[in-house]
């Protein structure tokens, strides 16, 4: 595997740590409502608090699934989960009514913004373990990659697989 390769990945890793480490920390102040949800929720409920923050609007049913790499009908099940706890509710898009948006309840946007602001802060740990000039440049290549590489991915329809 090329070094560059494993870097990133290791990377990747990284931040997937602290972001499970956050989750961690705000179970044992929340007790069993936060232990019922698993990794997957917890990441669907960053996204679409993260998604309202960067443009304001609510992922659909499909771009929702597809960030989290899952099935259309895995994601329905695990949205209708989190709306039995009051976490999510489902709203019909009013331009067009074929889709269905997903949006964090009162207490789910609670929950999920505990979460963001404390993994915000070890993030923000490491980001400042590096010196400015090193900082800036690795700002400007994770924006240039979200940028280039995270609309398509989350609006891109999952492959469907050859029949043999």
């Amino acid at each position: 595997m090329d070094q560059d390769v494993l870097s990133a990945i290791n990377l990747v890793r990284v931040f997937s740590v602290i972001e499970e480490k956050a989750w961690s920390a705000l179970s044992k102040t929340r007790g069993k409502q936060a232990d019922d949800l698993n990794a997957r929720q917890v990441k669907a409920m960053m996204f679409l608090v993260l998604r309202e923050k960067e443009n304001g609007e609510l992922f659909t049913l499909q771009q929702l699934a597809n960030s989290l790499a899952m099935k259309k009908a895995a994601a329905s099940l695990m949205i209708s989960n989190m709306e039995d706890k009051k976490l999510l509710s489902r709203k019909i898009d009013k331009q067009n009514r074929r889709y269905i948006r997903i949006q964090l309840t009162p207490k789910g946007r609670k929950m999920a913004e505990a979460v963001l602001n404390h993994a915000s802060k070890k993030i923000a740990e490491v980001l400042n373990s590096l010196k400015d000039a090193d900082r800036k440049s690795f700002m400007q290549i994770a924006t240039q990659i979200y940028s280039e590489f995270g609309p398509k991915l989350m609006a891109e329809e999952p492959k469907k697989e050859a029949k043999k």
